[in-house]
């Protein structure tokens, strides 16, 4: 069984949730964007509080992998929390996207990859997600592992803006889904 928990991760008890088998997070940016009427933007003392403790709700609530995306700006605030609740960072991935948040007006480069941090469960089912090597689809190399490979760290699936079919419009974070897919079948 899914479920879609959309609301303040923080102010959910683990009783209401009960236990999963795995977990998959987007909590806001707060990096001070508007979303059709939402602002994501509190201070950085309270969002680090809340990061602290999503991070120890979901590792409380399942014994099974925890996928954590955020903003970059927040790698050092997350790395903390994890090592401070003693959370096991399995490994971190990057989702890359071809275009990203226009930060034009900020005077930076634009944002193209979330970090994903896979943690607390290195169970994985890598038959679900192998994808064609280049040595079985570019050399026709004999020595191409059967099947296919382990996906690379770096995913590469588009962003969902608000023009797109896959928008939902229930829910401020737009995860594509293709990269849910791969989480879920994966683990």
């Amino acid at each position: 069984m899914i479920k879609l928990i959309h609301k303040a991760f923080g102010g959910v008890s683990n009783a209401d949730i009960g236990k999963v088998d795995l977990i998959i997070a987007d909590p806001p940016d707060n990096i001070g964007l508007k979303y059709d009427g939402f602002s994501d933007e509190i201070s950085t003392k309270q969002y680090t509080h809340s990061l602290a403790v999503w991070i120890y709700k979901m590792a409380h609530t399942t014994d099974g992998p925890i996928f954590l995306t955020f903003n970059e700006k927040w790698t050092r605030i997350v790395e903390n929390a994890i090592g401070s609740i003693g959370v096991p960072l399995i490994q971190r991935l990057q989702w890359y996207y071809t275009f990203g948040q226009d930060q034009t007006s900020r005077g930076k480069y634009g944002l193209c990859h979330r970090p994903i941090y896979w943690l607390n469960s290195d169970y994985v089912q890598p038959e679900e997600i192998k994808i064609p090597s280049a040595r079985q689809t570019k050399y026709n190399d004999k020595r191409a592992a059967k099947g296919g490979k382990m996906p690379a760290n770096v995913w590469e699936f588009p962003r969902v803006c608000g023009t797109f079919k896959e928008r939902r419009a229930w829910t401020p974070t737009q995860m594509p889904e293709a990269l849910v897919e791969r989480i879920i079948k994966g683990h």
